[in-house]
């Protein structure tokens, strides 16, 4: 079959499956508010819109008062936690990337179980199971989509304020394309310097 046909036919399958849904579960009733008005919304956005593989899945948010954010690596439905007050200390666009880093996270843990339809959505990407670790975890972020890279900003892995988001994701894409096809075990190492390369124009 065909790689089009195939998407066409795993679409439909996501459009036949219920939206995804967030339960929080946070004593603190502020808090729990907070997590309900601003955070759901954005959890279920990156999800729906950048993690075709999660879709449809239920996700339990709790909240972290010690981290950006964290995540349950077995069990489900899977559980994430944020910090409420995350919002108020960055923008949007990098709190986006905070839960893309964390159901990153995720993907890492649950490999084998979403590999069948991720790697219709990134091949290179599910060519072999995610590497675990931090700065992992932030490459294969920004690989997802050019959205997801925050020039200024970053978890593990700094971009550059210089730095073009698609070029970063490109990038990390040809990073993660040298580990898994070419056995290039520095692939991290690689990427950093080749960041500061086009950032830096040295």
């Amino acid at each position: 079959m065909a790689v089009s046909e195939t998407v066409i036919r795993l679409d439909r399958w996501f459009n036949s499956k219920p939206r995804t849904t967030v339960e929080v579960r946070v004593r603190d009733e502020k808090d729990r508010e907070t997590l309900r008005k601003e955070y759901v919304p954005l959890v279920v956005e990156v999800v729906e819109n950048y993690f075709p593989e999660l879709r449809g899945f239920t996700f339990r948010l709790h909240a972290t008062y010690t981290a950006h954010g964290r995540y349950q690596t077995i069990g489900y439905p899977y559980n994430l936690a944020l910090n409420p007050e995350l919002l108020d200390k960055f923008p949007v666009e990098y709190v986006r990337h905070i839960i893309a880093h964390e159901l990153t996270h995720l993907v890492q843990y649950n490999y084998r179980i979403l590999k069948q339809v991720g790697v219709q959505y990134f091949p290179i990407l599910y060519t072999k199971p995610f590497p675990k670790g931090e700065e992992s975890c932030d490459l294969y972020t920004y690989a997802r989509d050019p959205d997801l890279v925050v020039p200024g900003r970053g978890s593990y892995i700094p971009i550059p304020a210089e730095a073009d988001p698609y070029e970063v994701y490109e990038l990390a894409n040809e990073a993660i394309r040298l580990r898994n096809e070419e056995g290039l075990t520095a692939y991290i190492k690689w990427f950093k310097k080749e960041l500061r390369r086009v950032s830096h124009g040295c």
